[in-house]
């Protein structure tokens, strides 16, 4: 195996063994046995992914906002709360580990 292999090897096994990753897999598995729950999670993420890289097509105060209400029921549900934060968090160790 090359260097950049056993780098990325031990990039993954210590993404796997983390304490967010193992509770971002934890919380995943418990959404899932809820459909309606897990296709609004979806939802979300898919919407906050395109707000965030509209690359100044929409007003990111106003959008932020209008998602704020629409989602504030869901949003207080603690399952969808700790799902999306440990989403976030996992990809901001990819980022950080990976430099993008």
């Amino acid at each position: 195996m090359s260097q950049i292999e056993d780098a990325m090897d031990g990039l993954m096994t210590a993404i796997r063994n983390s304490e967010e990753f193992i509770r971002y897999q934890a919380i995943k598995e418990k959404v899932h046995g809820f459909p309606k729950l897990e296709s609004q999670i979806t939802e979300f993420r898919k919407k906050n992914y395109l707000l965030q890289n509209s690359q100044g097509t929409v007003d990111l105060y106003e959008e932020t906002d209008r998602m704020e209400n629409e989602y504030r029921e869901f949003r207080k549900i603690l399952w969808c709360q700790s799902i999306l934060q440990q989403k976030m968090h996992s990809a901001k160790l990819c980022s950080r580990s990976t430099g993008l």
